[in-house]
């Protein structure tokens, strides 16, 4: 594929993959939706396909002095574009998932109250526990 094709295909897909991104980061301000799940696929998939493209420039020295000044200047914004809207991702993800920890102390906090209060010591001195109501308990840590 020549340089001009090649970042064409850049160009298109780093697009899609901020468009992507733009939207998963919209459904992470949005609790418990579920459909995130086919966008993280769309996302893994435009990235495994990006990642090639990289590889394949890599191993190409002089890629970008192939290419015309508009197209490089082209590849360039959208790339910025890209980095912006993963920036974005990634505190919102990091916000989510320090959000979902607190839920899980809070739970297992809760659950360690519940079961095993000290109540006092027994005539030998020991430590005597009043015995809690035991609860199942599960917590998704799925994002």
């Amino acid at each position: 594929m020549n340089a001009a094709a090649r970042a064409t295909d850049m160009i298109d897909l780093l697009g899609d993959l901020v468009d992507v991104m733009r939207r998963e980061n919209e459904i992470l301000k949005l609790p418990r939706d579920r459909s995130l799940d086919p966008v993280v696929k769309r996302n893994v998939a435009l990235v495994s396909v990006y990642e090639r493209h990289l590889r394949e420039v890599a191993a190409r020295p002089g890629f970008k002095d192939e290419l015309e000044p508009p197209l490089l200047d082209k590849l360039h914004r959208v790339a910025d574009e890209f980095a912006k809207a993963l920036e974005e991702n990634e505190r919102r993800l990091q916000a989510a998932m320090a959000t979902t920890q607190k839920v899980v102390d809070a739970v297992a906090s809760a659950a360690q109250k519940l079961n095993g209060v000290p109540a006092g010591y027994s005539k030998a001195g020991a430590e005597t526990a009043q015995s809690g109501q035991h609860i199942p308990l599960a917590v998704d840590r799925q994002i």
